[in-house]
């Protein structure tokens, strides 16, 4: 190979890791669409970069260019996101401490979306030590985020718990707003499955002011979901129709479909509590639809195993077996979009104003 075709790879190489950590850098600002319709657009660029790293042996910059953008592949193509990763950690040798750390972490969180908890947990402890000796706090408190969502399997609700308040602590120290948000809405699902609804609804109120700083869809998306279940849990369906219209839009924009399958179930539930077990059936099939699309599998998050559980029970005894397995078998074949549609037409009644939450969810 010419020295000019090489000087020119290299050039190519250290333009998609710039690229990267510039796109990355946009996930949770005001420029999330932008960043998000601009990756789309590099995609290819970026996946011929890593391509070159893998031939050169250079895994160092192909886990610099995939971490950069660890907050896009898990609400991108997490299956490719998996095939990457395989091929760059299959040789650590020549990897940095702290690259390692950083491509553990998300290797970490693609393996608890594909339901591979106890290999998700084992890969974040790895990295959180790497990370903290390298001294990177902000990816340590996403590492320690992480190890907490993977160990939600485990069956020791408590240290999930002390690892979500330890990460939390840690983003607010960090000034990390999205950070705190994720932990917040971590903090109130388990407290709504393992501790008090009084305290779900604190957590609820703290992630209420802190979403009026983050302009990010992605970020108003969980907080709008959140919002939307508490109402629910409260018994004020009309508001959490609203609030649930809200997420479906947002996680809709942020081309997040593997959130928006979970936003769907508690869009199900709400449909229930409206005495609509068909239309209930019909979401959960399309959440069904949809993780197998985005994941690979229709396996139920275990933090999301108990909406799920209920949701799908009470669909059941509502209906006869054959009028819920016609129901589920619509939602079943749907695409996103169909999904998507589906969810926003169950809340269709409900007036939403964009970015206007209800004075009732401030507690």
């Amino acid at each position: 190979m010419s020295p000019d075709v090489l000087m020119v790879r290299d050039a190519h190489t250290r333009w998609a890791v710039a690229t990267a950590e510039a796109l990355g850098r946009l996930m949770f600002g005001p420029d999330q669409a932008r960043g998000l319709a601009e990756i789309a657009a590099s995609l290819d660029d970026l996946r011929t970069a890593l391509e070159r790293t893998l031939e050169a042996g250079d895994r160092e910059t192909g886990v610099a260019i995939m971490s950069a953008l660890d907050q896009w592949w898990p609400i991108g193509p997490v299956r490719e996101a998996r095939r990457w990763l395989d091929a760059l950690l299959a040789d650590t040798s020549a990897l940095s401490p702290e690259m390692l750390g950083r491509g553990l972490s998300l290797y970490g969180v693609i393996l608890a979306i594909q339901g591979e908890h106890t290999e998700a947990a084992a890969a974040q402890e790895q990295a959180l030590g790497l990370l903290r000796a390298a001294g990177d706090r902000r990816r340590a408190a996403w590492s320690t985020h992480y190890l907490g969502v993977a160990r939600w399997e485990s069956g020791d609700p408590q240290q999930v718990k002390e690892l979500t308040l330890e990460a939390l602590a840690a983003f607010e120290t960090l000034g990390e707003p999205v950070g705190a948000l994720r932990c917040l809405w971590w903090m109130i699902l388990w407290e709504l499955e393992f501790g008090e609804v009084d305290e779900a609804m604190r957590f609820g109120a703290r992630l209420d002011e802190l979403i009026r700083h983050i302009p990010a869809p992605i970020a108003q998306a969980h907080a709008a979901e959140a919002a939307g279940l508490l109402a629910r849990v409260r018994g004020d369906l009309d508001e959490s129709g609203r609030q649930l219209r809200i997420a479906v839009q947002r996680h809709t924009i942020a081309q997040n479909p593997g959130c928006l399958s979970h936003c769907l179930e508690h869009v199900a539930l709400w449909s229930l509590d409206r005495n609509e077990p068909e239309q209930a059936a019909r979401l959960l099939g399309a959440v069904d639809a949809i993780r197998e699309d985005v994941v690979g599998t229709t396996a139920v998050p275990p933090f999301e195993r108990m909406w799920h559980e209920r949701a799908s029970t009470a669909a059941r005894e509502q209906l006869d077996a054959a009028s819920y397995e016609r129901a589920w078998g619509l939602g079943r074949a749907m695409s996103v979009e169909e999904a998507t549609a589906a969810g926003l037409e169950a809340v269709h009644d409900r007036e939403v104003v964009m970015g206007s939450p209800s004075p009732k969810n401030h507690h």
